[in-house]
């Protein structure tokens, strides 16, 4: 579930399952603050903060109000004990699930109660949906015809 639909009484058991992860990418302030690279997946809908992604960990994260998520760069406060450095990842929870299924073809699967990883095939988007298209079109290319059944 994503951080958006939180709010709504009939989904309160659920608990977030999809997030992703951007890179620091420089520290501008170390100890203060640190900006990531890229993690602007912004929900569509009226520009608001419940459309931009939330921080999920490290401890202590958040977007910087005038900044919020970018494209480009995400600059983050510091308020916690554990700084992250340039090449450590960020973990946060997009606002809605299109966001990240529109971008990445593949999700990585993990469980918090062991490694369990696998990757899975996302067929979502516009960009995702043209190359499962192309895809499923060399696959049908590639088969051999079906031989004739003979005449008894």
């Amino acid at each position: 579930m994503s951080h958006l639909f939180e709010r709504f009484d009939a989904l309160r058991e659920l608990r977030p399952a999809l997030f992703f992860a951007a890179e620091v990418c420089r520290a501008p302030d170390p100890g203060r603050i640190l900006t990531l690279q890229g993690a602007g997946y912004v929900a569509s809908g009226e520009a608001a903060a419940d459309k931009l992604p939330i921080v999920h960990g490290p401890a202590g994260l958040i977007l910087l109000a005038m900044e919020g998520a970018g494209e480009v760069q995400t600059p983050l406060r510091v308020r916690g004990e554990h700084v992250p450095k340039p090449g450590d990842p960020v973990v946060l929870l997009h606002a809605k699930a299109g966001e990240l299924a529109e971008r990445f073809d593949r999700y990585l699967l993990a469980a918090s109660f062991g490694v369990v990883m696998t990757e899975v095939f996302v067929c979502s988007g516009w960009s995702a949906q043209a190359r499962c298209q192309s895809s499923l079109t060399q696959r049908a290319m590639s088969l051999q015809p079906a031989q004739p059944v003979p005449s008894a």
